[in-house]
């Protein structure tokens, strides 16, 4: 998926051109006359084609000729087989021309090329081998080697060919190549014969048959900790995302990137992979010595490995393991001491879930909409699940701005939920609208009220997941700030019914909605996940068994089964601190913790706030109001941003230590 996309060609029809001698069988040997047949070197030296494999065995390519831009790209990549590879398995590597000899020094500067390289100028042994001219008619499959489209590569190797010494296509044009594995001796394990300029035979199909180790041939792409700032070099492309994609926290939580962020660096890998500029570089993602900022780099550069290479997540935590660093796990959005972490390997299963669950598809992702709607002027919402779930901020009585945050009232979501097909409104937190305003537009409206930063009953969570699972459209679910009780409860759902790990389903929410579940509802997810993922088995048993229509009385006794369930009422060791975190009953200086959280999100941007005491961002939440009418809108960019997420420009700042460098796709 990282390599440049091919031009639409999907036939090559032209002339058969005259028939073709018949081509020798594997495993007879190659006959003599076509092993006394010279090819040139680079110096012009004669040398019989038998000679080239007579004590081993070896792996012959012959190309169409040296401007053939399809030719060049392929020999490109035949460039990056190790040599150690190949004497391994005990096997040479040659390349084959029907150029001039002259032409082979500048077409191996051109692609890199080191191996063995000869050429046939009166192109007997390609007659000989039956090899073709002109093109057969056959639909062309995708060639993993070809980088460059129809259009751009004949551009170029037009460009060569009227920009050289002498205009010289460098061989007939009209030649087809092949590829044989020959010797020791005359022997003839397997032949290839190009039907058509596309048709060269996957290298690494060569190199299994040859029994050489197999290439990765998109290892381009690296990953640094480096404790200097780089500078690029001609077949080098450094850089760094630290200050350009950077985590705005609550309290002393600072990662993982949120959404917008992970599809922003992927599209930006993409175009670095696919730039005609870079097609010869190493490209190097570095990061530096903060050891927040390397664990969110690793974090961006995994998702990439999982989402577009289709890596696991345990291999793709192995690949990031520079020399024996160690990143620093992910902390929640609360202000007391932190007992629950969630390391990389948790962020890359949850988002491996979500790509095989369908939560995530980047083709269907829609980046303005996620970074309209997070802001807290636009209604500060955001999909946990696409097509199903949606966490958003408390809707007030009146819009309003107060201390830099914008409050909506129910009207202002309700075109939004409309278009999106919303039927199921869940409020989680005191009243601070009227339900009527939801009812009254159409929507069904459901209170499940617990106090902020608590953990709910289990009538709540059986409630709550009562409703979801009997709601046929989407359900927005919302608190006060939108974070804890709802990612919490949203939390139980995803358990439930996908079996996903707590660790894995809190990243999840995290990655969508940054600052989702906080303190003690961590430790209350855990212990609720073995009862959980119990009723989820039996309620997708009782579907499987409606939908087959068997078993009638199973079904009864099963659906009287799950009634009779109850998640356990386990009281958490850490349920104990939960004083610290008030609730709506019992405010500490006239704040709870959903106003605190409400007010750090008002700041603009992480920097300018941490030159502003915390006491006195919080003071000023409460004391301190300003009416304004800010509206939900489709239109970005009307407001000034207000927002958990920022892209800034990159300002990496030098110092001195050891530098490890990692290559992450192999």
């Amino acid at each position: 998926m990282a390599s440049a996309a091919l031009g639409a060609v999907t036939q090559q029809i032209c002339s058969l051109g005259p028939l073709q001698p018949p081509e020798p069988e594997r495993g007879l040997p190659l006959a003599e006359d076509v092993a006394e047949l010279p090819v040139l070197d680079a110096s012009g030296k004669r040398i019989p084609f038998g000679a080239l494999f007579r004590e081993r065995r070896a792996i012959v390519v012959f190309v169409r000729h040296f401007l053939c831009y399809i030719c060049k790209e392929y020999v490109e990549d035949l460039a990056k087989i190790p040599k150690n590879f190949l004497q391994a398995a005990n096997i040479t590597l040659i390349v084959i021309g029907q150029s001039s000899f002259q032409h082979i020094e500048p077409f191996c500067k051109l692609t890199g090329y080191s191996h063995e390289i000869y050429v046939d100028t009166e192109r007997k042994i390609y007659r000989k081998l039956g090899m073709k001219k002109g093109e057969g008619i056959a639909t062309s499959v995708r060639s993993p080697h070809v980088k460059s489209n129809l259009l751009s590569g004949s551009i170029q190797s037009l460009w060569r060919a009227v920009t050289g010494p002498v205009f010289d296509f460098q061989g007939d044009p009209a030649q087809q190549g092949g590829t044989l594995i020959l010797g020791p001796g005359n022997n003839i394990h397997f032949i290839h014969l190009d039907k058509n300029r596309l048709d060269h035979k996957p290298i690494n199909s060569i190199l299994q048959l040859a029994r050489v180790q197999k290439v990765n041939f998109t290892n381009r792409l690296c990953f640094a900790i480096l404790y200097q700032k780089p500078k690029s070099a001609a077949n080098i492309h450094y850089f760094s995302i630290d200050d350009e994609f950077e985590y705005e926290n609550f309290f002393a939580d600072f990662g993982p990137l949120n959404l917008a962020m992970v599809y922003r660096y992927c599209c930006k890998i993409n175009k670095k992979l696919k730039s005609i500029t870079m097609i010869r570089k190493k490209i190097i993602h570095f990061t530096g010595p903060d050891q927040r900022k390397q664990a969110n780099a690793a974090f961006l550069m995994g998702c990439y490995l999982i989402i577009y290479l289709e890596k696991s997540p345990e291999d793709t935590y192995r690949m990031l393991l520079v020399g024996n660093i160690s990143y620093v796990p992910f902390r929640d959005a609360s202000y007391g001491n932190c007992t629950f972490y969630l390391t990389l390997l948790d962020c890359f299963q949850a988002v491996h879930k979500a790509v095989q669950y369908g939560f995530l598809n980047f083709e269907k992702f829609d980046l303005d909409d996620y970074e309209h709607y997070e802001k807290a002027e636009n209604g500060d919402l955001n999909w946990i699940i696409p097509g199903r779930f949606i966490a958003f901020c408390g809707p007030h009585p009146r819009s309003r701005l107060e201390s830099g945050y914008h409050y909506h009232t129910p009207e202002a979501y309700v075109p939004y939920f409309k278009r999106h097909n919303v039927t199921t409104i869940i409020r989680l937190n005191k009243k601070a609208y009227d339900a009527r305003r939801f009812t009254e537009a159409g929507f069904d409206h459901h209170e499940l009220f617990f106090a902020d930063g608590s953990i709910p009953s289990d009538a709540i969570v059986k409630e709550f997941l009562n409703i979801c699972e009997n709601a046929e459209g989407v359900i927005a679910v919302h608190c006060k700030a939108g974070l804890g009780r709802t990612g919490t409860l949203i939390a139980c759902y995803i358990i439930k019914h996908y079996r996903m790990t707590v660790p894995e389903t809190i990243a999840w929410i995290r990655i969508c909605r940054p600052g989702s579940v906080i303190g003690p509802q961590q430790h209350f997810l855990v212990s609720k996940q073995a009862s959980l993922w119990t009723e989820g088995d039996y309620y997708r048993k009782k579907l499987r068994d409606q939908e087959n229509g068997r078993h009638a009385a199973a079904v009864t006794k099963i659906l009287t089964g799950v009634d009779d369930i109850s998640i356990s009422e386990i009281q958490c060791e850490e349920t104990k601190d939960s004083e610290s975190y008030s609730d709506d009953g019992d405010e500490i200086n006239g704040m709870t913790q959903g106003d605190k959280l409400l007010a750090l999100k008002s700041r603009r941007r992480a920097k300018s706030a941490t030159s502003i005491p915390l006491t006195v961002i919080l003071q000023s939440s409460v004391q301190s109001s300003k009416t304004s009418e800010p509206n939900i809108s489709d239109s970005s960019g009307i407001f000034q941003r207000t927002t958990r997420s920022a892209t800034r420009k990159s300002s990496f700042k030098s110092s001195h230590s050891t530098s490890r460098t990692r290559t992450v796709l192999r």
